[in-house]
């Protein structure tokens, strides 16, 4: 399971000190006229566009889409595509971006991850640690769809993006419009612009910017200037808009766009961007401070032009690689948190600064999670570190909590973040709390909340409880009985889990609230779910034939809540 739960005074003791000193300072000024002085601090080591190569030629291709990913077909004004994944981490003024999306009006943007604001309409907005990136920017259009592809293998893949039978201007649709591309390339941080038979649909003046941008300050925003010999201006963040000559406003596109459009493979427009090298790579990765949960990354830093240190790690013997986070500059260490006890993590720490340099790795597993057993021997207060073998006299948010064999009584219970909840070997618990409170799962390794055959736990009492699981991928496996019986709310929570029954759910708190989509809960064949509360919400799920769901206690006007879209066996 993945768990979700940084003027030295010179002595005066002689003249000759005095005099050192004195040609020291003289140094000093001649060199910081020439802005030399490699130890001003970040700033020299901040990202700029500028330092982005620019170039163009005309004896480019266009990349053959027979088989790609199609996103929408057909003519589309003003199409934004939901985000969707690069299939590789594309790095792009010291960020790694690993989803995208884009407009039918020429515009793209790369997103950290796929819960990134889409980039949508007709025109952009340059903002701050946003980037946009648009082979014709403005009110555009595509007559046949859009459609991406990865090619290539690792670590020099390429995703190439699509606007089919693209133009300048919405209308008329240009029947012999043709393809513009964007490539995006793994490891060297490339960016292209192609372009095909690209025409302004209509017959009047159009103003296009063509652009790469991070952010919105001079230092990270660039724009084309379409010429016999384009060139490529940054310093300032205010557009720079391109006059294109009006076309022939009918269906048949004429005359191409100059310095733009072209007519043959091999003679395409391709403007491309390369960034410098990334910094030499750090090494002597090593780790302290090891927990179930936890570890601290440290490593040497080889490099004097960094902007900061990039930390990822892989869980899966390194097929998928997850962004940690980053560390600033010349800091040589990185604390770990929230993650998965014992479990192997390989682990890269590279320097960067426009792109990522070659990284330093090594491996590390966290250690096995504490395993709490509880014994009851101090009376029935769950907070009570007595009442656990071995006494919980710290708890942590990644505490394995079991309940073996043993008919108990537990109150007291609190809100807190458990790492997994066992009740197993015929065991028979009923749980209470004297205040709303709230067991969050944070995973670990297998199912995280584990009810086993014969075994059954009830949460009772007069107070509100719940079940949450906390950010990641988690599983429950209910083969014996989860029972609520309290008088007030009782809420099962089961996003980002998934909820296998194969036993028996009943439902009978004052109130039952039941939260996540269809495919969070599964009833399983054989299994039961009882709905014995007058409040009825029944829980949302995927229900197979031979499971049973029974209505109980039915009174007056209450009907049952029922989600859409299921079927029940």
């Amino acid at each position: 399971m993945k768990v979700s739960t940084g003027c030295q005074s010179v002595p005066a003791n002689s003249l000759k000190n005095a005099t050192l000193f004195n040609r020291w300072l003289s140094v000093f000024v001649v060199v910081l006229m020439t802005g030399s002085l490699s130890f001003l601090g970040n700033a020299a080591k901040a990202q700029n566009l500028a330092n982005y190569a620019f170039s163009t030629n005309t004896n480019a291709s266009l990349e053959d889409m027979t088989v790609s990913t199609e996103v929408v077909a057909g003519v589309q004004d003003s199409y934004a595509s939901t985000v969707l994944p690069i299939g590789f981490n594309f790095y792009f003024m010291g960020q790694s971006y690993s989803h995208f999306n884009f407009t039918s009006n020429g515009l793209i943007r790369l997103h950290t991850s796929e819960s990134g604001t889409a980039i949508t309409g007709t025109t952009y907005t340059n903002t701050a640690g946003v980037v946009t990136i648009a082979p014709f920017a403005g009110d555009n259009k595509v007559n046949n769809g859009m459609r991406y592809k990865v090619v290539g293998t690792a670590p020099n893949r390429k995703l190439i993006l699509e606007f089919t039978g693209f133009t300048v201007y919405w209308t008329p649709n240009v029947l012999n419009a043709g393809n513009m591309q964007a490539w995006l390339h793994e490891g060297t941080g490339v960016i292209d612009f192609v372009y095909g038979e690209i025409y302004n649909a209509s017959s009047s003046t159009q103003t296009r910017s063509i652009l790469i941008s991070s952010s919105n300050t001079a230092t990270t925003v660039g724009y084309v200037t379409i010429a016999a010999t384009p060139t490529f201006t940054t310093g300032s963040a205010t557009p720079i808009s391109n006059t294109i000559a009006g076309g022939s406003g009918t269906s048949t596109g004429s005359p191409l766009i100059e310095h733009i459009g072209s007519s043959a493979q091999g003679s395409r427009r391709i403007f491309t961007w390369t960034p410098p090298a990334g910094p030499t790579a750090p090494s002597g990765l090593n780790f302290t401070a090891v927990t179930a949960s936890t570890m601290t990354l440290n490593w040497t830093d080889n490099s004097a032009t960094e902007a900061g240190f990039l930390v990822q790690y892989s869980i899966d013997g390194g097929t998928t690689w997850v962004t940690a986070g980053t560390v600033g500059a010349n800091v040589v260490t990185y604390n770990a948190t929230g993650l998965i006890p014992a479990t192997n993590y390989d682990w890269r720490v590279s320097a960067f600064a426009e792109i990522s340099g070659n990284a330093a790795t090594a491996s590390q597993a966290t250690n096995a999670a504490p395993v709490y057993t509880w014994d009851g021997s101090e009376g029935t207060v769950f907070g009570n570190a007595d009442n656990w073998t071995p006494a919980r006299t710290t708890p942590s948010n990644v505490d394995i909590l079991v309940f073996d064999g043993t008919t108990s009584t537990v109150t007291a219970v609190t809100t807190q973040t458990i790492g997994q909840l066992r009740v197993i070997n015929g065991a028979t618990i009923t749980a209470s709390s004297s205040a709303t409170a709230t067991l969050t799962i944070s995973g670990g390794s297998g199912d995280d909340v584990d009810i086993q055959s014969g075994s059954s736990i009830n949460f009772g009492g007069t107070s509100s409880l719940g079940i949450a699981f906390s950010s990641g991928s988690h599983t429950a496996n209910i083969a014996g009985t989860l029972q609520t019986s309290t008088t007030g709310t009782f809420t099962l929570n089961t996003t980002n889990a998934v909820m296998n029954v194969y036993g028996t759910l009943t439902l009978g708190a004052g109130t039952n609230t039941n939260t996540g989509a269809i495919g969070t809960r599964v009833f399983h064949p054989g299994s039961i779910c009882n709905i014995n509360s007058n409040n009825i919400n029944i829980p949302t799920a995927t229900w197979d034939a031979t499971s049973t769901l029974n209505i109980n206690g039915l009174v007056g006007a209450s009907s049952p809540t029922i989600t859409s879209g299921q079927s029940f066996g």
